[in-house]
C-alpha cells in the first residue's frame, strides 16, 4: 500500500523559511497544533490522500477475467498515455481509442472504465476530519495533483 505524504510549508521564523516538508501519512491533528506557528499552508495530493484511488477495484468493476484485468493495469493505468491524458497532452476521447487499440478489447468497455473513474473517487473521511482540522487551526488549505479534468 502506497502511503501519502503531506506537504506542510514551513513559514515565518522557521529554520527553512519557505521550503517544503513532507509528512508520512497519517498526519495528526496534534502533530499539526505542535508546529501550527510554523506552518501557513498545508498542501494535499488528491489520489490517494483526500480521494480513494485503487485503479486495481476500477479495473475489477468493469472486466471480471483476471487475465484482461492485469492487461488493463498494464496497457491502460501504467502506459505511457496515462500520464499524457493526466498531463493533459492527450484526450480522454483519444486515450479511449488508443486504449482499445492497444488492448484489443472493445471501444466500449474502455470508455465505460474511464466512466467508473470520478465515480470511484470516494473521500478517505480521516483525511477530510483533518482538513477541516486544518482549516479551524487558521492554516491555508491546497490541493494538488496530475488528476485529469475530463
Amino acid at each position: 500500500m502506497r502511503l501519502p505524504n503531506v506537504s506542510l510549508e514551513r513559514t515565518r521564523d522557521s529554520p527553512a523559511k519557505n521550503s517544503v516538508m513532507y509528512v508520512p501519512w497519517p498526519l495528526s491533528s496534534r502533530l499539526l497544533d505542535a508546529l501550527g506557528e510554523f506552518i501557513l499552508n498545508v498542501v494535499f495530493d488528491l489520489g490517494g490522500v483526500v480521494f480513494s484511488w485503487r485503479p486495481d477495484q476500477i479495473t475489477k468493476s468493469v472486466f471480471e477475467d483476471k487475465e484482461t484485468q492485469e492487461r488493463v493495469m498494464s496497457e491502460i493505468f501504467a502506459h505511457q498515455e496515462w500520464l499524457d491524458l493526466d498531463k493533459g497532452i492527450l484526450n480522454r476521447d483519444e486515450a479511449i481509442e488508443r486504449g482499445a487499440m492497444r488492448t484489443k478489447l472493445p471501444r466500449s468497455k474502455i470508455s465505460e472504465l474511464m466512466q467508473q473513474i470520478p465515480l470511484s473517487l470516494t473521500p478517505i473521511r480521516d483525511t477530510v476530519r483533518l482538513i477541516h482540522s486544518v482549516k479551524r487551526n487558521g492554516h491555508k488549505v491546497f490541493v494538488l495533483s496530475n488528476m485529469h479534468l475530463e
